[in-house]
């Protein structure tokens, strides 16, 4: 499962092109056994990842999430951006969420913002930020954050900072 996976590296952080539709740099396939790969409770990754298929996190991420189906377990935490088709958060999230499926399930908790087709929260589920629907969430994401400055969020060099004082 490793052969799906992209390492991005601190100097290629926030390169990504333009997030219209989720793309891939052309090298990178999806898988056709239908299995996420899966990053284990063992692992924890800083710097980016980029997964053409559907990923399962059960460890950490320092760094931002690209994939195209995303499962953050119970007990993992991702502190960066999450650029999905479907997104279900079980875990940790600290940063915003594009995706055209987000599902936040009894448990979980959320600081950062969700862009979203559709949104599904359940009972418990822990969700501090500021959402907002659009048929395009993944072309959306730039006007959303700077629109989005009242939750104690700002942008900063093309990625995004939680600062404390008076927003929390």
């Amino acid at each position: 499962m490793i052969g799906k996976l992209r390492w991005i590296g601190p100097e290629e952080k926030g390169h990504w092109p333009a997030l219209g539709v989720l793309s891939f740099p052309s090298g990178l396939k999806k898988s056709q056994d239908g299995m996420p790969s899966i990053i284990s409770s063992e692992v924890q990754i800083r710097g980016s990842v980029l997964s053409a298929g559907d990923l399962q996190v059960e460890g950490k991420i320092e760094g931002d999430i690209r994939a195209s189906q995303l499962v953050i377990s119970e007990k993992s935490t991702v502190v960066g951006d999450v650029f999905a088709e479907d997104v279900i958060v079980r875990g940790r999230v600290a940063g915003n969420i594009s995706a055209r499926k987000v599902k936040l399930c009894a448990l979980c908790s959320v600081a950062g913002n969700i862009l979203h087709e559709d949104l599904a929260v359940e009972m418990g589920a822990s969700f501090e930020g500021s959402c907002r629907r659009s048929d395009t969430p993944l072309a959306d994401i730039a006007e959303f954050n700077r629109s989005s400055n009242s939750t104690g969020i700002v942008e900063f060099g093309g990625h995004l900072e939680f600062r404390r004082g008076k927003h929390g």
